[in-house]
C-alpha cells in the first residue's frame, strides 16, 4: 500500500529541504562553491607585468609563448651576445584574466588562469554546534578542477605549475587512479550560518 504526504505535510518538507539555513549537503555545497570559486587558480602574474624584458632566460614565458598566451619577439643581444627577447600578452593570454569575484578585495586579478575550483562531493559534516555566537559546523569534503583551459595540458605549461597546489592534486589523482588505488583525497573546513546561508568565515 502506498502512502501520500498530505498537501500541507508535503509543503513542510519541501519549505525546509529548500530552506538555505538547513544543515543540508546542497546548501554546505553551495556556501564552499561560493568560498572555492573565488579562489584564483592563477600563477602570481598580472597583465600589469608585460610587456617586459626579462634578464635572464624564462622558461615559464617561453612555455606561455609556445602556447600562445604571449608573443616572443628578439629585440637585443646581452653581454654575452646572448639575444634577449619581448615578451607581451596577446589576446589569448588577456583572456586568461581572472573574471571572478575576490574575497579580499585588495587583489587584482591574476592572468594565466587554468581553471576554477568547485566543489566534486561533500563527504559528511558534523551537526551544526554554537561557536561565539555563530552556528557552526565542520564539512568534509573532496575539490574537482573544471573549466580547464586546452593548453593545460601542455607538456611545458605542466612543468611550470607542477608545484601549484590545485595541479599537484589532480595529478595525484591521476596517479593513484593509475595505480589502482582509491582517491583518498580529503579537505575540512568549517562553515558558519550568515543571513546568505552557510559560509567559510573568510567569505562572511
Amino acid at each position: 500500500m502506498k502512502h501520500r504526504l498530505s498537501l500541507p505535510l508535503l509543503l513542510v518538507v519541501v519549505a525546509i529541504g529548500c530552506d538555505k539555513k538547513v544543515a543540508n549537503s546542497s546548501n554546505l555545497e553551495k556556501g564552499l562553491n561560493h568560498y572555492l570559486t573565488a579562489q584564483q587558480q592563477c600563477p602570481n602574474t598580472h597583465a600589469a607585468d608585460f610587456p617586459t624584458q626579462p634578464i635572464v632566460a624564462r622558461t615559464d614565458y617561453d612555455a606561455y609563448a609556445k602556447v600562445g598566451l604571449v608573443s616572443k619577439v628578439p629585440s637585443a643581444l646581452d653581454g654575452n651576445g646572448q639575444p634577449r627577447f619581448i615578451y607581451d600578452l596577446t589576446s589569448k593570454g588577456k583572456d586568461t584574466q581572472y573574471k571572478g569575484k575576490i574575497l579580499s578585495g585588495n587583489e587584482t586579478p591574476r592572468i594565466f588562469c587554468f581553471g576554477t575550483l568547485k566543489v566534486d562531493k561533500i563527504l559528511n559534516f558534523t551537526d551544526p554546534a554554537p561557536n561565539q555566537g555563530v552556528s557552526e559546523t565542520h564539512v568534509y569534503y573532496t575539490t574537482k578542477l573544471v573549466d580547464t583551459p586546452d593548453w593545460l595540458a601542455d607538456p611545458d605549461i605542466q612543468g611550470v605549475f607542477r608545484n601549484f597546489p590545485t595541479i599537484m592534486e589532480v595529478n595525484r589523482r591521476k596517479i593513484r587512479a593509475s595505480q589502482g588505488l582509491p582517491d583518498n583525497s580529503k579537505m575540512e573546513a568549517a562553515m558558519g550560518l550568515t543571513a546568505e546561508g552557510w559560509r567559510v568565515p573568510q567569505d562572511m
